[in-house]
This record gives C-alpha cells, structure tokens and sequence, in this order.
C-alpha cells in the first residue's frame, strides 16, 4: 500500500487498502479493518472518487452493523446508496438495498426490510446477477424476515417490494433510514 502512496497513486492505494481491509476482517481483525477503511474514505473524499468512497461507506456500514450500530450503520449505507444510485451503478445500488434491508430486518421496521429485500432481488434477478458474497446475507435476511412477518405477512410485503421500481425502493430505504432521498 505504502508503495501506492509513494508513487502518488490514489487509486492504486484505494484498491490495495480496499483488499487489505477484506482481508484484515476476513481474518477476523475487525478493528484493523475498520480503521483501513476510515483512512481510505478520507482519501477517497479528498480525491473526489465517489464510487470507491460508496464502496467504503457500505463496508464501513456493515462493520457498524456487526457492532450493533444500527443508527451508524443505516447512515453510512444511506450516503452509500445515494452515490451510487446518482452514478447510475444499478447493481451496487441493488446490493446496497439488501445491506440496508439486512439492518431494518433486526430493528423494528420488518416490514419494509422486507419490500427492500425483494426490490434488491428483482432488480438483481433483472440484471441477470446473483452476488455469491450477498446471497448469505440475504438468506439470513430473509430467514429474520420470515420469522418476524409469517408467510402471509411476508408474502404480501415481497409482491410489494418487487412492484416497487428502483427510485422508489431507494427513497423508501432512505426515509426507513430517517434520511430525505435528496
């Protein structure tokens, strides 16, 4: 990484601290790697790279999850999600739906972590994607979901998540979050 910043490579020292910090939490050293991604979103803001700073955000987000801070987390994924929806980037922002889905699953708004849930499915199924790394975080999503809801309940909230179209899902994710989808 050190050898990104000497050569004055800011991308190069995004991706290899981006890596670092999977592997660092992969190994189980969470503190590392959330301190890896705090320095890398200061260089990712300072280099106006807004898709690596959203990538940061939703990992930074999932880490905030993992320690229970669920406020911290719902904000990070919601600054996430923003950005990529306003690049355009479809499956980040799919993916980003299920990451916020997973939070609302385990506070008190089941029912729209249910219609985000599904959204992020349909759109993910549209774009002919199927992310190996969030099919578990999904399942266990939708197995919180089913526990919470019942199947009726359940039912009745994923046809209306995958009747949602993709700004609506994001503007409800955002106001689920208590954030304006400006």
């Amino acid at each position: 990484m050190d050898d990104f910043r000497d050569l004055g490579d800011d991308y190069g020292t995004l991706a290899a601290s981006f890596n670092l910090a999977w592997a660092c939490e992969e190994l189980g050293d969470f503190e590392r790697a959330r301190e890896i991604r705090e320095e890398s979103l200061s260089l990712a803001r300072a280099t106006f790279d807004e898709h690596s700073e959203a990538h940061i955000l939703n990992s930074l987000g999932g880490s905030a999850q993992r320690e229970g801070r669920f406020a911290d987390a719902l904000a990070m994924l919601g600054d996430a999600l923003r950005i990529f929806r306003n690049l355009g980037d479809r499956f980040h922002t799919a993916a980003t739906l299920s990451e916020v889905a997973s939070v609302l699953a385990v506070t008190d708004k089941v029912r729209t972590a249910a219609r985000l849930l599904a959204s992020a499915r349909a759109l993910l199924e549209e774009l002919g994607i199927r992310p190996v790394w969030l099919q578990k975080t999904n399942d266990e999503t939708l197995a919180n979901i089913r526990a919470q809801l019942g199947e009726a309940a359940f039912a009745q909230a994923r046809e209306q998540g995958r009747a949602m179209t993709l700004d609506e899902a994001v503007a409800l994710a955002l106001e689920s979050g208590g954030f304006r989808a400006g």
